[in-house]
């Protein structure tokens, strides 16, 4: 609740002073947002979360309106921030609490607008990506900005400008832990292993970069396009929107021309036994894990993928625990061949996650309950790891 020691006049003020500093908002976006501020009654907005304001004000504006209030926001929200590390005195401390209540209301405007299906431009997503700032991490808007780039990415492609706005969207959340931010970070990272600009980390992926760039330009915009659709989510809950996708990359790409490539990019024991793996290069190889498993659905092409998988099998990792989610992700695949391709393999990775998880000391062991689920459908005699 807003503090009794202070009144409407103050935020009025503060208000005031705030569209008195200089700014590079839309004028009309800045009239629009000083005459509705003012209007508020401030003392008795106690929760501005639960105001209908945030919804329903700025929806009735045109949509390019609406993208000019929320940078504006967005720009204001960064100010006010800023503003905080003055020093601390009874009257500066009553001049936060007005700032805290107007920057709930600018948070709120900002949070409504990201909901709704506006026309951003590339243009607008950069401006936003180079706009925000985040002091914590924990708010709710932290990843819309990542979730517009994507969306425009994935219809119109990632271009140089847009990736750059990304990743300097990221670069200013160094040193923020929220699970939030490590969404964003995942995500994000997923995109940068086709990028040739950032250093990285060794990782398995180096392979995949690398290969890319040696594509005819048309190839590799089809590549880059199938990994911008890829989404980076914990426990593969995007499995089965994956699944729906990858037809339609097959289909651009071809089964062959996929297997080519991967195979030639695939992590291989005759090469190392342990391959260094990053996020990125994690959920990279999870998405082709699934990916050969839609393509092996067409017999002429199964012989090789089942190949890619059972290579897998023979990996080890480093760090182990990040490769889990490629494991599982080969057992499921395993679980649906005959015993004849799938049993030692399917072995081979229960030792190998009945190892990590002592190590790290985990009580779910996905690829473990495959490999009993498998035995048992086939009655086998499954070895204690």
């Amino acid at each position: 609740m807003y503090p009794t020691m202070t009144n409407n006049a103050q935020y009025l003020a503060a208000v005031d002073q705030l569209f008195a500093l200089p700014n590079h908002g839309d004028k009309e976006a800045c009239k629009w947002l000083s005459t509705f501020l003012k209007g508020l009654d401030w003392p008795s907005l106690n929760n501005p979360a639960r105001s209908g304001f945030r919804l329903y004000a700025p929806g009735k504006l045109p949509p390019e309106m609406q993208i000019a209030l929320l940078k504006l926001c967005l720009e204001l929200m960064v100010r006010m921030r800023e503003h905080r590390c003055e020093p601390d005195t009874p009257d500066r401390r009553r001049e936060l609490y007005v700032n805290h209540g107007i920057g709930e209301v600018l948070y709120h405007i900002a949070l409504g607008i990201f909901r709704r299906p506006l026309p951003f431009s590339e243009r607008d997503i950069c401006e936003i990506l180079e706009t925000s700032r985040h002091s914590c991490g924990h708010g709710e808007d932290v990843l819309p900005p990542i979730q517009l780039a994507l969306a425009y990415s994935r219809k119109h492609g990632l271009s140089a400008n847009l990736l750059s706005a990304i990743k300097l969207y990221v670069r200013r959340m160094e040193g923020l832990r929220s699970c939030k931010v490590q969404n964003v970070r995942r995500k994000v990272d997923l995109l940068l292993t086709m990028d040739c600009t950032v250093e990285t980390k060794p990782c398995w992926s180096d392979r995949f970069r690398a290969g890319l760039a040696e594509l005819p330009e048309l190839q590799k915009q089809k590549w880059r396009a199938m990994v911008v659709d890829m989404d980076a989510m914990d426990f593969g809950r995007n499995y089965e929107a994956w699944k729906t996708k990858a037809p339609q990359f097959i289909a651009n790409l071809g089964a062959k021309h996929l297997l080519d490539c991967l195979s030639a990019w695939w992590p291989s024991p005759t090469e190392g036994s342990v391959w260094p793996l990053q996020t990125g290069g994690s959920y990279l190889l999870e998405h082709f894990v699934w990916l050969l498993e839609v393509i092996a659905e067409d017999e002429r092409f199964t012989s090789r993928s089942d190949s890619l998988i059972v290579q897998l099998s023979d990996l080890d990792w480093k760090p182990r625990e990040r490769a889990l989610k490629v494991m599982v992700a080969a057992a499921q695949y395993l679980g649906q061949r005959p015993p004849a391709v799938a049993w030692v393999p399917i072995q081979r990775l229960n030792a190998w996650s009945a190892w990590v998880s002592r190590k790290k000391g985990y009580t779910l062991n996905k690829i473990s309950d495959i490999a009993n689920a498998y035995s048992e459908e086939h009655g086998l005699g499954l070895s204690r790891p």
